[in-house]
């Protein structure tokens, strides 16, 4: 069954990205957006009009960063702005991060339900 994809925080926002992202950076792309919420793709800055991209569902929250599914889900928290970046160009092969690493091993073990 084809199922229609939703975003958490319509919109979605294409964003081309630098090599390695920083939170300097992004912050000016994304900041004002971060309270109420947003969703994201991350793609290179150069290369064909339709490439692929990396999908992020982030809101800021009084402790952090919280990164959700397309369902909506909470599927990570992070305490830093530091922490956000490090997950990011970890999850978009952009910076291997030891401790996202090991984060990112827990989500993709986790298994949804599909019924």
């Amino acid at each position: 069954m084809v199922r229609r994809l939703s975003l958490p925080y319509p919109s979605l926002e294409i964003i081309p990205t630098p090599a390695i992202v920083e939170w300097e950076w992004l912050s000016k792309q994304i900041g004002s957006r971060l309270a109420s919420g947003i969703s994201v793709c991350l793609v290179a800055e150069h290369g064909h009009d339709l490439r692929g991209g990396y999908f992020f569902h982030i809101r800021r929250v009084e402790n952090g960063f919280e990164f959700l599914d397309f369902d909506g889900r909470l599927s990570l928290s992070l305490s830093t702005s530091a922490e956000c970046v490090a997950f990011i160009n970890h999850a978009t092969g952009r910076a291997f991060d030891d401790d996202m690493w090991a984060r990112c091993r827990l989500l993709n073990l986790r298994v949804d339900d599909v019924s």
